[in-house]
């Protein structure tokens, strides 16, 4: 398996293809600086297969899609227990799905709101169908979740209880921590895409919601990546085996191996960290880390996550 590298991001090849999907040379350096930060904003994406980040990026940039913080699209990394391998996921957020209706449905106006407690809610579905909501004035936790499109003047509207979204939830929290993050987004974004069963949707719009919460490897010249099989089986998803990270650490790694216990914070860190070394080399990298006032990477093991986020920071600003 070769895990990803941002090297990858840099290569002709993937560039021009990049640059097809995207349109033109302004949104491509735009995709390119968003999905750097976010593989950098996450070093288990540089232990996925790198078929499977290209895959994600591909997806989003055939949608476009863009990583950048405002919850358009994300790339989950998640550990397939049965191929003994970490792989990436694309996911459509919530903004991405009203920016999709937005491009694919002129007429329709599709929104999502969380109903919490102490909220004033009624809904009721028929020939007499209705739905009424007013926020309160002191809001407490999410009790409710609804999407509505509006097609002319008609209205179709779903209503999900706290149970359903959970029950949601659970099966992505195998894979993600983005629920703990963004609970309130991503409960939107999945009644968005219960919605989509009752709507009339576009080939296009059918074609985008195809390529959500996916796991596509990156294949030369192919077309549209809704082509490509979902490899993701969630049933094969699992944590990853306790392993010794020192065992694990490829040249030149092990410049920077000790044989101790590791907190999972420094193991994280350090196989970021040798990734920067792989692409620096040796040398330039123990001189970039004298710089910010280390001489080891060893020195940060006892370090706290705020200071080994400003390490790599440093280390990433110099590259």
């Amino acid at each position: 398996m070769k895990q990803m590298s941002l090297n990858v991001l840099a290569e002709p090849k993937i560039t021009n293809e990049l640059g097809k999907a995207v349109g033109d040379n302004a949104r491509l350096q735009l995709f390119l600086r968003c999905a750097q930060t976010e593989i950098r904003k996450n070093p288990k994406l540089l232990e996925c297969e790198q078929r499977s980040v290209l895959g994600a990026l591909f997806s989003a940039a055939q949608l476009h899609l863009n990583f950048s913080g405002l919850g358009q699209a994300y790339l989950v990394p998640y550990f397939n227990s049965k191929k003994k391998a970490t792989e990436c996921q694309f996911q459509i957020g919530y903004r991405g799905y009203l920016d999709l209706f937005y491009r694919h449905h002129a007429g329709f106006l599709v929104e999502a709101e969380v109903v919490k407690e102490g909220d004033k809610f009624d809904f009721q579905f028929g020939t007499n169908k209705f739905i009424n909501h007013q926020w309160g004035e002191k809001r407490g936790e999410v009790v409710k979740v609804y999407a509505i499109a509006t097609i002319g003047n008609e209205k179709t509207f779903i209503v999900m209880s706290k149970d359903e979204i959970d029950e949601v939830k659970k099966l992505y929290a195998k894979t993600t921590n983005i629920w703990d993050k963004h609970y309130e987004a991503m409960a939107k974004k999945t009644a968005c895409k219960r919605l989509c069963k009752y709507l009339p949707l576009s080939i296009e719009m059918q074609s985008s919601v195809s390529l959500d919460e996916t796991t596509r490897y990156y294949q030369p010249e192919i077309a549209t990546f809704d082509t490509e099989p979902d490899r993701t089986d969630f049933d094969e998803i699992g944590k990853p085996e306790e392993t010794h990270p020192e065992k694990q650490l490829a040249e030149p790694g092990k410049a920077i191996i000790i044989d101790k216990k590791l907190s999972p914070e420094y193991v994280i860190f350090r196989k970021q960290m040798v990734n920067i070394c792989t692409s620096l080399g040796e040398k330039d990298f123990f001189t970039k880390l004298g710089k910010l006032g280390f001489e080891h990477v060893e020195d940060l093991e006892t370090a706290s996550t705020e200071d080994m986020d400003k390490v790599l920071n440093g280390m990433l600003e110099i590259i």
